[in-house]
This record gives C-alpha cells, structure tokens and sequence, in this order.
C-alpha cells in the first residue's frame, strides 16, 4: 500500500502539463505530492543563497490546512551541522529530529514550537552542487523513516533539481530574446536621428519664413507654410509613434488586446523605422502598391517588429553578398480572407539544406556574433499568436518570406495613396 501510494504520486506529479514551465506551480505541485505520498503534516523546499550561508524556504505545503506559504530563512550561523551534513548526504533520516546529531540544534526555536518529531530531508544537487533542500516533517508521534521512503524524498529532490533547471533555461531564453529585440531597436535608433533631423530643419526654416511673411501680412502664404510645417510634424510623431511601439512590444506578453489595423500603416510604421538604413546601405525599396482598407486584427507593435527584422535580415544578407544588385522588394496580396506580406531581397538564396531550419530558435546563417538565431523564431511565434503563419518560399529566385494573416473583413479595392 505505502510502495503503491509513491508510485500513484510519482506518476501524478509527472503529468503535471505546467511543470516545465512555471516554477512556482512546480514546487507546489512536489510539495502537496511529497506530503500526500509520505503522509506526513509538512512538506518544503528550500534554496540555499549563493553564499551557502542560509536557507530560505521557496515553498511549504501543510496537510492539514491544505496552504501554501514561504519566506522562513534558516542561516548557516545558527545551524552549522545540519549545514555541513547537507553537504555530504544523499538523505538525512532523523526519526528524533530533537536528538539527531544533524537536526538537534532545530529544537528549541523550531522543532518543538511547531511539533515536529521526525525530519526526512533530501539535498537537491544541480551539477553536483548542493543548492537546496526538500524537507518532508512529521507532526506527532516520530516516525521511522523505511528505505523507500529515503528513496520517494531524494526523488523528489531530483524533480526539484529539474523544476529550477527549466526555470533557469526559460531566463535564459528570455535575455536572448531581450538581447536580439534590443539589437534590432539599436539599428534603427542608428538611422533615427537623421530621419528626424531633416523635418526638424524644415519645420525651423519653414516657422522662420512664416514669422517673415507674418510681419509682411502674406496670409495666403502664411497659410501654405504652415501646412508644410504640420506635415513634417506629422512625420515626426510617425517616427517616434514606431520606435516607441519597437521599445514597448515584447512577445512574452499577451495581455494587450488586438485591434484592427490597416495593413499600409503597418507597412509604413515598418519603412519609417528601417529607410534611413536603407539609404545609408544605397539599397533600393521596391514597394509594390497596397489595397487601402485592407485591415487585420492585431496588436500593430509585434507586427511592426516582425517588419522591421526580416527587413534588418535582408539589409544583413545584402550586405555580405558580391552582387552589385541591392534591392528590397515588398508586396502585399488579398486573397480570400488573408492577407500576404512577401518581402524579397537581392541578397543570395537560402541554400535547401537550410531553409528547414531557418525559423528554429537559436538557428542562423549569420557570421558568428552577428545574430542570436532568435529573431525569426520569435517573428514566427508573433504571426501564429494572430491565427497566421510565417514561411520562407522556396519557389522563388531570391530569398522570399511570406507573412500570411487572416484579414477583418471583406476590405474595398483601392489603389493605395502615393
């Protein structure tokens, strides 16, 4: 019964679907699981701090509450031979944890207070440093702690070890993906200042000769100048309006809802962000006309940040190719109810043996520390969030991605504004 119990536990803490993937639930999940398999009252893991002088408990699970709590820290100072047992052990099995030489100095302000009899604790190693604890305390009558039940607590150990591994890689992911978004920000901020200087000068130059015409009363003129001025301020406000949506937008997070958006704003935030490079580098845009009305639900910022680096890609392809062709080319086609954005480049095509594993995390073809291997895995995540999907077309001469979004409506034909 006691052997069948463990195994029913085991099995049920292994088809928890979020172990993986979220560290708090993880830990909870080993501590209700422990308590349940060993029918003891309190079930705990604890982190050991960097220095290795103290114990902070992460989670504690009490049966006969069913809760949940954490934040006691037990220092090193205070309890040195439990410490240094931590240290050399697989499991400690203390049946008088009062009189155990490795758990007696717990007694007096902590074992007696709560009434603990028996302590069964397993060291969690990680690269075979000992970096935690997971405690399973008995309330009551001491208990002796069988064979099985060492070997049920160093289990749950080993899924502890594995709960702060998967909690560790999931951080790890996550500064990469920051460190390639914050790469792509720095291209474009690169070219920003120059794409605002030039309105800048013109809207000065422009309010000057209106103060001029002011004092000479040419209203009329006055009139033009001024309507020359708000476009230029228009084109400003576009330009800080796509760097701050590229500083805000993160794919880790859903939780802004999606709007309707036209697909030749998205288009030109894109272009407003990426033409200064595009100018420095001399690579010509080719930019196909672009049904007006034609909108997708979106959240405009992630889509814009997809734009904006496989058009970064096709600038970085160009770059280290010999050809004297330098070009971007970007078409957009309505068809049914999607919608399809294709962006081609002069640079060469990707070989076959590659392109099945152009869209893998951490997968590139770039010269080494030139690229993370993440930006077109996390673009592809971003399409499929909008019920689309991102793929690179094989059929075609030169290097071709296509972004296929289902579209809000039927939109009207019409010739996009020059």
């Amino acid at each position: 019964m006691r052997l069948r119990r463990q195994t029913d536990q085991l099995l049920t803490l292994t088809k928890c679907e979020d172990f993986d993937t979220n560290l708090e639930s993880a830990l909870a999940s080993i501590t209700e699981t422990a308590a349940k398999a060993l029918l003891c009252e309190r079930a705990s893991v604890w982190l050991l701090s960097e220095d290795h002088q103290a114990l902070r408990c992460t989670d504690l699970f009490q049966t006969s509450s069913h809760s949940h709590s954490n934040g006691i820290e037990l220092t090193a100072a205070s309890y040195p031979a439990y410490f240094a047992y931590l240290a050399e052990s697989r499991v400690l099995a203390a049946d008088d944890a009062c009189k155990n030489p490795s758990t007696f100095e717990f007694a007096e302000g902590y074992l007696k207070p709560l009434g603990i009899t028996s302590m069964l604790d397993a060291p969690i190693r990680r690269g075979g440093k000992v970096v935690g604890v997971v405690c399973h305390e008995q309330v009551g009558p001491m208990r002796h702690w069988t064979i099985d039940e060492q070997a049920f607590a160093g289990a749950m150990a080993d899924f502890a070890a594995r709960a702060y591994d998967a909690h560790e890689r999931q951080i790890l992911r996550q500064n990469m993906i920051e460190q390639a978004h914050m790469s792509a920000i720095g291209k474009i901020a690169a070219g920003i200042s120059h794409e605002i200087r030039t309105p800048l000068s013109v809207i000065k130059g422009m309010s000057e000769q209106a103060l001029r015409r002011a004092a000479g009363k040419d209203f009329d003129k006055i009139t033009t100048t001024l309507t020359g001025v708000l476009r230029n301020v228009d084109r400003i406000e576009r330009i800080v309006r796509g760097m701050l949506n590229q500083s805000r937008s993160d794919v880790t997070t859903d939780a802004e809802p999606m709007h309707p958006e036209t697909v030749d704003g998205i288009v030109e935030d894109a272009l407003t962000l990426c033409n200064m490079r595009l100018k420095l580098e001399s690579i010509e845009l080719r930019l196909a006309p672009i049904m007006c009305g034609l909108h997708v639900n979106c959240r405009a910022p992630q889509l814009v940040q997809v734009l904006v680096n496989i058009i970064n890609n096709a600038c970085d392809a160009i770059a280290e190719s010999q050809s004297n062709e330098k070009w971007i080319g970007i078409n957009v086609n309505y068809q049914k109810e999607t919608v399809e954005i294709a962006l081609s480049n002069s640079g060469p095509k990707i070989p076959a043996a590659l392109a099945e594993k152009i869209l893998e995390p951490f997968f590139t073809t770039k010269s080494k520390g030139k690229g993370t291997g993440l930006g077109l895995s996390i673009s592809q995540s971003i399409i499929k969030e909008h019920g689309g999907r991102l793929f690179l077309d094989t059929n075609q001469a030169h290097t071709r991605f296509v972004i296929a979004i289902p579209v809000c409506a039927t939109p009207a034909v019409l010739p996009r504004a020059s």
